[in-house]
């Protein structure tokens, strides 16, 4: 009987343990809660190497793109940057300065939005958007105050996002608690009020809540302040979606901290950095202890000029830092171990449709990354199956993919013992998950019928017992190996 291959490529597309791609909770998971917030992409290694220091991984880092900088390569440069660095990114939307004002978004905007969010490769499988910045300020909503428009456009983003990929985990804009109203701001609690009154639809709408806790008055206040507008103004925000809602948020901090006072102007009026990195410290281990926040990304890691310089982490004109930078580095962190999406094709077949009982053989296909999280044979990857017998096994080196990445698979197989047909399934084993790569019936056949006449070299009697039979292809893989085998009179 001879065994014809036949090469047809088949696109396999590998759906993840039967899991939805939706969001996942980000507190399930080994979490490391510590972040930054960032102005300039540049900042990136010097934030992973703040936030996954001490222990950690997978930090977090708040990051703002604007709607006139929305270069699709670009952006994609650096989102690979975050997979590199190990960095959860939470994305503030925003859109641009007119009339010394931040514009409000158009008709239509949600889908522009939509369409370039969702070309990123997005490092974990929680996408976090932030829509937008503290609308309770005038100057930055179109120098209005509209509490009212802000809950539509809430909306109007999130079935945007949420129609692309359920993947998307929607915060709302961080509102300023300190504010009072009159003129140019309108206090935090009523602003929620009425956005809530207009939209009574809008905490279906968000999947955590977004806060901006920081130690006023002056941003100077004490680390042990509680309460609306001090760093613990997140804790009566809480108190505060109770009254319309039953949800419970998990808590994302993404601006808080102190001013110091080496700015371009030494301020003496000011918290020094050795006193900002112990109430860093505390904080940590205190108030940011708490079990429902995901990520707590102070405000600011590097701002070399006004408004921010006296609250950036790194010296002006200089590469060093203040010593808050290094406090809130020596910090112990967790190993954050984010859930992540996989995702992969092959181009043929893992296991032929036939097969010869009990033999060995190579084989080789493209594996191709179509996920967006790189597959890393030292991250305790392996290749895997199930459905034949105790004897059936499948070996093989995995290559190193990035997204997008394709290269050659090259493994071992060694079929069942005893024939018949079996429904084998092939995937890659990781974390304990299985990712299916491919899945189908398996003849198993008895071996063919084959005689050899064989010489034995200058022995005048050609026979032997226990010789191994290995059959080739032309392009030189093993195909079969037989062992155990006898050579009786010069005939196999």
């Amino acid at each position: 009987m001879k065994i014809i291959a036949v090469s047809i490529i088949l696109l396999i597309l590998l759906f993840f343990s039967g899991k939805t791609f939706a969001i996942v909770d980000p507190l399930a998971q080994p979490n490391n809660k510590f972040g930054i917030h960032i102005i300039d992409e540049n900042d990136l290694a010097n934030a992973a190497n703040l936030v996954n220091s001490s222990g950690g991984d997978w930090g977090y880092v708040t990051v703002v793109i604007r709607d006139d900088d929305l270069k699709v390569s670009k952006w994609k440069e650096i989102f690979t940057k975050f997979r590199k660095f190990h960095l959860i990114p939470l994305v503030r939307l925003a859109t641009h300065v007119e009339n010394s004002a931040w514009t409000i978004p158009k008709n239509g905007d949600a889908y522009r939005w939509t369409e370039f969010l969702s070309q990123m490769h997005w490092p974990v499988m929680n996408r976090y958007v932030i829509l937008f910045n503290e609308p309770n300020h005038a100057g930055e909503w179109g120098n209005t105050i509209d509490p009212e428009k802000y809950s539509e456009i809430v909306k109007e983003f999130s079935d945007s996002l949420r129609k692309a990929s359920d993947s998307f985990f929607i915060l709302p804009a961080g509102l300023d608690m300190s504010a009072h109203s009159g003129g140019n701001s309108l206090d935090g609690a009523e602003y929620l009020r009425r956005m809530y009154v207009h939209t009574p639809s809008l905490f279906s709408a968000i999947d955590g809540w977004n806060s901006h806790s920081y130690p006023n008055p002056g941003f100077s206040a004490s680390v042990w302040g509680r309460g609306k507008g001090t760093i613990g103004s997140f804790l009566f925000e809480q108190e505060l979606l109770k009254q319309y809602t039953q949800k419970k948020f998990p808590i994302f901090i993404t601006e808080s901290g102190w001013m110091h006072s080496n700015g371009k102007f030494f301020n003496s009026n000011l918290l020094s950095p050795q006193e900002i990195s112990q109430n860093l410290q505390t904080a940590a281990t205190t108030l940011w202890n708490m079990e429902n926040i995901v990520a707590v990304t102070p405000f600011l890691l590097n701002y070399q000029d006004a408004p921010f310089d006296h609250f950036s982490f790194q010296k002006l004109g200089s590469n060093e830092f203040y010593p808050h930078f290094y406090g809130y580095k020596d910090i112990p962190k967790p190993l954050g171990q984010p859930s992540r999406f996989y995702r992969f094709e092959i181009s043929d077949r893992i296991f032929p449709h036939e097969i010869v009982v009990g033999s060995t053989f190579t084989r080789e296909v493209k594996l191709k990354n179509i996920g967006e999280a790189e597959l890393d044979p030292a991250d305790s990857f392996s290749l895997a199956s199930s459905g034949g017998d105790d004897k059936t096994t499948i070996k093989g080196t995995l290559p190193y993919l990035d997204p997008g990445e394709q290269k050659p698979l090259r493994y071992t197989i060694h079929a069942p013992e005893k024939v018949g047909e079996y429904q084998i399934k092939s995937y890659l084993h990781h974390a304990g998950e299985e990712y299916l790569l491919d899945q189908g019936k398996v003849k198993v056949i008895p071996p063919p019928s084959l005689n050899l006449s064989v010489s034995l070299g200058w022995r005048s009697n050609a026979n032997e017992r226990n010789v191994t039979v290995l059959i080739y292809s032309k392009t030189h893989n093993l195909l079969s190996k037989y062992e155990h085998q006898t050579i009786a009179h010069g005939v196999l």
